[in-house]
């Protein structure tokens, strides 16, 4: 026991340098996200000479996961990783890739795959690979709520809810496509780690006045716009007269 928890701790200590060029791999919440590794060595792979252990990049003394032939080391796996994590079904033919599973914003972090060979007895650093895991998930179409009518204040809500990380809404005059100040932006965290977000913009219309509210999640390259059209001839209740467009 004490020689493997040496190990361990040699392990922990190996292999410092920060790698360029790291993979990203998006994780949607609730979701499945596989991290890639995998054995790029010259001589014939045999399973039973190495040990796989996926780890925070921070090198907490706490495996994500641990592959070791003829042991069971799931004891030594992070209390918040148990139960998420599956090896590949390729394992055996050098694919050390690691599934995790029902992603939550806590998994945003970067993570390395450390390979280690036995030799004489002993399992000594063989290969290390890194992969950073951003969490996201997708914003709701933004919705407009609207009090006023044309050619007097008009106060316009536009809301959008369960998305991830943190986006802002943009307000946008569509009649010359310059941008709107909102008076207040509000962003609330939702039991599943996720943001609903708020935004007013008090405006004095005109009839025909076209407004977008529009949101962006560039982690996963979303871009929504609710356009709010007020019609003259409906001036009675501006929301009556909303026409909504996903854009």
């Amino acid at each position: 026991m004490a020689r493997q928890s040496l190990g361990f701790m040699a392990l922990f200590l190996w292999f410092q340098r920060v790698a360029a060029n790291v993979p990203i791999v998006i994780g949607i919440i609730g979701g499945t996200a596989e991290m890639e590794c995998f054995y790029y060595g010259k001589e014939p792979f045999i399973l039973n000479k190495f040990r796989i252990i996926w780890q925070e990049k921070e090198d907490r003394f706490c495996p994500i996961d641990i592959y070791s032939p003829g042991e069971d080391l799931k004891s030594s796996q992070c209390n918040e990783f148990q139960n998420r994590t599956l090896f590949s079904e390729q394992l055996k033919k050098g694919n050390f890739s690691l599934r995790l599973s029902n992603i939550h914003p806590d998994d945003d972090k970067t993570y390395k795959c450390v390979v280690l060979k036995n030799e004489s007895g002993m399992f000594l650093p063989y290969n290390k690979s890194i992969v950073t895991l951003k969490v996201a998930a997708h914003y709701s179409k933004p919705v407009i709520n609207i009090t006023g009518q044309p050619g007097e204040e008009m106060i316009l809500v536009c809301h959008s809810s369960h998305g991830y990380p943190q986006a802002n809404l943009m307000w946008i005059n569509q009649t010359d496509n310059n941008p709107l100040n909102a008076t207040e932006l509000n962003a609330t965290r939702n039991s599943n780690g996720t943001f609903s977000i708020s935004s007013t913009l008090r405006i004095k219309a005109t009839s025909d006045t076209k407004l977008g509210c529009q949101i962006e999640n560039p982690l996963l390259h979303q871009n929504i716009t609710t356009t709010c059209v007020c019609k003259n001839e409906e001036a009675e209740h501006c929301n009556g007269a909303v026409e909504l467009e996903n854009i």
